[in-house]
């Protein structure tokens, strides 16, 4: 057996122990938008083939009872009328099964909802460019998600196929991620500072904790949770309309645009 040989099957069997065990890597979560930076704690649990991702609230979020605003550019809204989440966000994926369950919600936590939906895998474009991230030397890659194109920077030096919320495919752990700016105009934001994403990791670590499905009674698909989302959206902005007569709310209003999914929609004036 030639030494080339044997070099390739020890990468592969370091892969299917990597692959077996359980581990525990944590991300800070930024949403960039108009000058302001929005952070929130991000953790992904591997165990084998089943993942969880939990994405929590922001929690640098403005005084005096303002709250981020994921729908509208301005990035804050005043909380009254509107329920604050203080669960994070929920992404399961059984990637044998080929299955993701997810729990979401935007700004408002009464539009939480259970999703359940088939796993499509993301199709990733390598690029030629490479960075160093702490310890390890980092590859570049591109992928569309909901119309909102993504760079992705993973390591081969741990054969992880897993990132954050939905960046999995890669052949090694995401260590680094973020979006570029959609072209959708939007008019509450600064075009030099237009809303980004991002994610960055902070630690990655060996763990114990397995992971199981929650038993949910009643899911949605993603669509109907979209729909729910932009119709409670446009009955808030109506009651608005209806209840501030001096509000200046007579231009189009731009609807959903957050981590999730971007819609190119708008409340007509």
């Amino acid at each position: 057996m030639t030494m080339r040989v044997l070099h390739v099957l020890l990468i592969y069997i370091l892969s299917i122990q990597i692959q077996a065990q359980t581990y525990y890597i944590e991300y800070d979560h930024i949403r960039s938008i108009n000058y302001m930076e929005f952070v929130a704690k991000s953790e992904l649990y591997i165990d084998s083939n089943k993942t969880l991702f939990l994405l929590h609230p922001y929690h640098n979020l403005l005084k005096d009872g303002q709250q981020i605003n994921n729908d509208s550019g301005n990035g804050i809204v005043m909380s009254s009328g509107k329920e604050k989440c203080e669960n994070p966000r929920k992404y399961y994926l059984d990637y044998d099964e080929q299955k993701r369950l997810e729990f979401l919600y935007e700004s408002d936590c009464r539009t939480s909802m259970w999703i359940e939906e088939e796993y499509k895998p993301l199709e990733w474009t390598i690029l030629n460019e490479t960075k160093t991230i702490g310890d390890f030397t980092a590859i570049a890659a591109e992928a569309y998600i909901s119309d909102r194109k993504w760079i992705a920077y993973f390591t081969l030096d741990i054969p992880i196929n897993y990132g954050p919320w939905r960046l999995h495919g890669l052949p090694g752990l995401v260590l680094e991620a973020h979006s570029l700016p959609d072209e959708i105009e939007d008019v509450y934001v600064n075009q030099d500072a237009p809303e980004v994403f991002s994610f960055k990791l902070v630690q990655f670590k060996e763990t114990d904790q397995s992971i199981e499905f929650p038993k949910i009674k009643s899911t949605k698909s993603f669509d109907e949770y979209k729909n729910s989302i932009i119709k409670h959206e446009t009955n808030y902005i109506k009651y608005l309309r209806s209840s501030v007569p001096n509000m200046e709310l007579d231009t189009d209003i731009p609807l959903t645009k957050s981590l999730d999914f971007i819609e190119d929609r708008t409340i007509k004036k």
